[in-house]
């Protein structure tokens, strides 16, 4: 990279031999322009010749003409400068050399008096400011020549910024208000741009706006360096470090090229049409920037000013046709400002640059190019972001009615949802109601007849007991005596099956999982097996089968056995020993209907009525009744003049009925 500028360098003084002159003296006379330009009067000594001044000043053929200003490069060597003043004044007149740019490290003047001695004013010995017509920041030299005197001078510079030198003669009224001008025109500037620092401090707290924090930090960057560049900070305060500006002027470019970097790449919306350009972009712009930091520490500012003045054309030019780039590719509006917020920079740079190759007349325009386009790319910078922002806003107001507007909408679709998730709840709840009512009741029957059953319970084991009791006490009874007490144990302990066996068919009843079995059976001899059991049962109770067709019937024969046994047992319990109860049974292609009656002046009560054989009657019509749902049929009580009883009707096959259904 070095050897292609040290190429440029070369070029560049080739493109300019053409303007090289031969050096000649500068005759300073009355009537003339007080004010005058040292360019084309200037010889360039060698560079790092090892001569001392004395000898510099006595070889004029080591000397080679300049036109203009000096062309130096991006190089930190000494630079010697000759030039030779003749005063045709009739008096001794002062004259006040100042040399740009201001901020350099070594600046010293060296000629011979008329006693042939060697004489240097240097830095540290230019004009206190009580010397200074102005309390201005000035790299100055007081020079006074006699009538008729010519002098030749020696200049040496090497500075951090050693690419071109303005050399201007003026006499003290000259001096003086070329002064007042550049004191107005800087502290405009500077003002200026601490102007527009404080507001982005401002604002950007305001605002909260990270495209608005890097330019605020530009700004502030831009300010500083200006400051530091320009002398003003050391004459604004006390410095404890001298070298403070130089470290101050080197650091603060460096970061601007950071800030710089991330708003080009913000603004022109880089990262999102081209994200591995701008990763790249932003990764060279950050290691010139650090690379510029490492050697201001380490005190090599001459090198910081090279590298970073060519990386700052090189990113001007980006800028520059990257907003090119925007506006071919039909993006007129935000073309058209990337190019005036970076095409002014570039501009004003480019003058500035021409100006001190000698290529542009130096006027107010051209010297102060860099700081007109600095100012007009700030105040751009700033609208465009403004904008941007207010853009944002619009865009954001806008996204945000649309959000609101689908938000109202899913609320409002969410209301009709609850809505109708509470009628919902309601029903449900109602449901809810409608269920523990039933569960209340069923429970509550639950109750009724664990203590009907514990009634019942209660009757067979007394028996039992006291039948026990009596065999105890009359062990020697005759047979007859012992058997009655046998029949009563027995009498007691089938009661006692019965109860554990509707405690347990009321389990399997209530069971909405549990369904009964179906077999194919033939009724007649069950009935007749079943009729002969019964009288059993009941003590050979007077039981009469009545029916004697044959049929088949596809039931469980367990639960209809258990649902006959408890109607018998009801009517049982209803009527005296020795009254009929008929059992019939009558059979068609679909049911079967089954019939458990008695006389009805026997049944002198409704069986289904409460009183006071409630305990012994309900319980087993509740299980009659649901053994019958259980099976798919139905059971009801009917009651005339000529009989009382039970009306069983079942589906003959229950599997075919709900095929059919």
């Amino acid at each position: 990279m070095k050897l292609v500028f040290f190429v440029a360098g070369i070029l560049l003084q080739l493109l300019l031999a053409f303007q090289v002159q031969a050096s000649v003296v500068m005759h300073l006379t009355p009537g003339q322009n007080a004010s005058r330009s040292l360019d084309n009067y200037l010889a360039e000594g060698p560079r790092d010749s090892g001569l001392s001044p004395e000898e510099l000043l006595a070889s004029a053929q080591a000397f080679t003409p300049l036109a203009g200003s000096p062309a130096w490069g991006f190089s930190s060597q000494t630079h010697w400068l000759s030039f030779t003043l003749a005063s045709h004044f009739s008096e001794p007149k002062d004259w006040w050399l100042q040399v740009d740019p201001v901020f350099t490290d070594r600046l010293s003047l060296y000629w011979t008096d008329e006693q042939g001695r060697l004489q240097q004013l240097q830095a540290g010995d230019l004009l206190s400011p009580d010397q200074r017509p102005l309390d201005l920041p000035q790299q100055v030299f007081p020079l006074t020549l006699q009538p008729g005197e010519q002098r030749t001078f020696l200049l040496q510079v090497a500075g951090t910024n050693p690419l071109f030198a303005d050399l201007t003669l003026r006499d003290r009224d000259a001096f003086l208000e070329a002064s007042q001008k550049r004191h107005f025109y800087w502290s405009a500037y500077l003002g200026v741009l601490a102007l527009m620092a404080l507001l982005g401090l401002v604002y950007s707290n305001i605002l909260r706006d990270r495209s608005y924090s890097f330019y605020t930090l530009y700004v502030l960057t831009q300010l500083v360096f200006q400051l530091a560049h320009s002398g003003y900070l050391a004459w604004l305060l006390p410095l404890p470090w001298s070298r403070l500006p130089d470290w101050l002027t080197s650091a603060s470019v460096s970061l601007s090229l950071i800030f710089f970097a991330c708003l080009l790449v913000r603004l022109t919306a880089m990262s999102r049409d081209f994200p591995a350009m701008a990763r790249c972009f932003l990764l060279l712009t950050g290691g010139m920037s650090a690379t510029g930091l490492l050697l201001t520490f380490a005190d090599h500012y001459q090198w910081v000013a090279s590298w970073i003045q060519v990386y700052i054309l090189l990113l001007t030019a980006f800028a520059v046709v990257f907003s090119i780039y925007r506006l071919v590719t039909g993006e007129i509006r935000l073309g058209s400002a990337y190019l005036l917020v970076f095409g002014v920079l570039a501009l004003g740079v480019t003058l500035r640059i021409l100006r001190e190759q000698s290529w542009l007349p130096n006027n107010f325009w051209t010297e102060n190019a860099i700081y007109l386009g600095t100012l007009v790319h700030l105040l751009a910078m700033q609208l465009m972001i403004l904008e941007t922002i207010a853009r944002n806003q619009r865009l954001n107001a806008q996204e945000l009615e649309v959000r609101v507007f689908t938000r109202t909408q899913e609320l409002q679709e969410r209301n009709q949802q609850l809505l109708a998730s509470h009628q919902k709840n309601l029903q449900l709840q109602s449901d809810l109601s409608k269920s523990l009512k039933q569960e209340s009741r069923i429970r509550k029957a639950q109750q009724d007849f664990l203590c009907r059953m514990a009634n019942e319970f209660a009757t067979p084991l007394t028996v039992i007991d006291g039948a026990l009791t009596l065999f105890a006490i009359q062990g020697e009874a005759d047979i007859k005596i012992r058997r009655g007490w046998l029949e009563k144990i027995r009498g007691a302990q089938q009661d006692l099956v019965a109860l554990v066996n509707t405690s347990i068919w009321d389990q399997r009843l209530a069971d909405a999982d549990w369904h009964p079995s179906n077999h194919s059976l033939d009724f007649l001899p069950w009935m007749l097996q079943l009729t002969e059991n019964l009288r059993r049962m009941y003590n050979n109770r007077y039981l009469v089968l009545l029916g004697s067709k044959a049929c088949e019937v596809e039931t469980d024969p367990e639960i209809l056995q258990m649902l006959l046994q408890n109607l018998v047992g009801v009517l049982v319990a209803r009527l005296p020993a020795d009254t009929e109860i008929t059992l019939n049974y009558q059979a068609d292609e679909a049911k079967l209907l089954l019939t458990v009656s008695t006389p009805s002046q026997a049944l002198a009560v409704d069986v289904t009525a409460r009183s006071q054989q409630e305990h012994k009657t309900d319980g087993k019509l509740h299980l009659a009744k649901a053994a019958a749902c259980k099976l798919g049929g139905s059971l009801e009580y009917k009651s005339d003049h000529q009989d009382a009883g039970f009306i069983l009707t079942l589906p003959k096959n229950p599997r075919r009925r709900l095929s059919n259904d």
